[in-house]
């Protein structure tokens, strides 16, 4: 997505969660409920369509991903954006210090690489927002 003619990115997404009033910099976990309705809401703002459900393994994620249509995931302290993935990794999005692009399917389902911040923490299972394209953004 582009806003103003140049590449999206996570001040830009703050930006409007807060002006949506479901972002608060002041709260430890940003999100005001960190609730998957919040990035569905937020999502519209930048021409997607955010579907929440609890249905779709890590598989049926990497194929919607691979296919174009990526998804919000989160583990406990943050999200990230799963963008594809293989029989052995998962492509992520990471806007976070660790900068994550690209992690084992073990890693990211018992426990992300690194030293700090959300090392160790794994996938919440069941707890993602799909990304759809609208029409008008394709």
């Amino acid at each position: 997505a582009n806003i103003n003619g140049r590449p999206l990115n996570c001040g830009d997404t703050l930006e409007t969660e807060y002006r949506l009033s479901v972002y608060n910099p002041v709260n430890d976990w940003g999100l005001i409920r960190g609730a998957p309705d919040e990035l569905a809401k937020t999502a519209t703002q930048f021409g997607f369509t955010g579907h929440y459900t609890q249905k779709l393994s890590l598989d049926n994620l990497i194929a919607l991903a691979n296919a174009g249509i990526p998804s919000i995931v989160r583990i406990p302290t943050h999200i990230m954006i799963l963008t594809g993935g293989d029989s052995q990794n998962v492509f992520l999005a990471d806007s976070g210090g660790l900068h994550l692009s690209k992690v084992t399917r073990a890693q990211f389902l018992h426990g992300l690489p690194g030293s700090r911040l959300y090392a160790g923490q794994s996938w919440m299972a069941g707890w993602y927002v799909i990304l759809t394209p609208n029409k008008n953004n394709t």
